[in-house]
């Protein structure tokens, strides 16, 4: 698999991550996950979203 292609889905993968956290902490739906685990999933996926960032900006800068 290509670097490119790995980025690609570890900043969907992310997003998604980071959209589930925050989907649960804004509505009250999906009662059963815990609101700990909401703000755990929103904090990783948005480490995760600036970290795919950083390295797209780093490759973009050495080219």
């Amino acid at each position: 698999m290509k670097n490119k292609d790995r980025i690609i889905i570890t900043l969907v993968s992310s997003l998604l991550i980071f959209a589930v956290g925050m989907f649960r902490i804004l509505t009250e739906s999906l009662s059963s996950t815990p609101l700990f685990a909401a703000y755990a999933l929103a904090i990783g996926g948005l480490i995760g979203v600036v970290g795919v960032v950083i390295e797209i900006l780093r490759k973009s800068q050495s080219n």
